[in-house]
């Protein structure tokens, strides 16, 4: 934001960038102008992908191919999978993806390991929007988001899963310019 000369700017994460969004907001919450949350993880809370431990096994193992399509596999992506070109696509960019997140190559620094008790500071508009089908986990977290924040606004897009920026593209960018025409 500095580089670009931007002061205050509408933040969007999903999934795990919902949680940098929010970790961003805490720490300068006069640069956000608003925060859109997507399938929003909640740190301190569950994730719930039922294939994670057998990922972070395979992949510290050295057979982060086989990692990548277990992941693939899980629940998490079952509303994607509706979509064989759509699912083909995420597929390529989760097996190019080294997974440094299931080896520890790659770490975060959080502000707060549990933000939750913090959301409340963050008095600003914001959307947090859901599949239908995504896990009941990342559902609670969301749910939690929207009761926690202040000025939140819940949204449930019907039809898809977790992905639901990528399974349901239009729908998403319309509710999201909806939101932000409205501030």
């Amino acid at each position: 934001m500095d580089a670009a000369g931007l002061v205050r700017a509408h933040v969007i994460g999903a999934s795990y960038g919902a949680a940098a969004a929010v970790d961003f907001a805490l720490v300068n919450p006069k640069r956000v102008e608003s925060l859109t949350l997507v399938g929003p993880m909640l740190l301190g809370r569950r994730m719930g992908i039922e294939s994670w431990g057998r990922c972070v096994a395979l992949a510290n193992d050295g057979d982060r191919a086989t990692a990548a399509e277990i992941f693939l596999d899980d629940p998490l992506f079952e509303g994607l999978r509706q979509d064989e070109e759509l699912f083909e696509e995420i597929r390529q960019i989760v097996l190019d993806y080294g997974g440094g997140h299931w080896t520890g190559t790659v770490s975060s620094r959080w502000s707060d390991q549990d933000p939750a008790p913090r959301l409340k500071e963050l008095d600003i508009p914001a959307l947090v929007v859901s599949g239908e089908a995504d896990i009941p986990s990342f559902m609670l977290m969301a749910e939690a988001y929207a009761k926690a924040l202040p000025r939140a606004r819940r949204e449930i897009i019907q039809g898809v899963g977790h992905l639901v920026n990528v399974e349901a593209a239009d729908v998403f960018n319309d509710l999201v310019r909806a939101f932000l025409e409205t501030l």
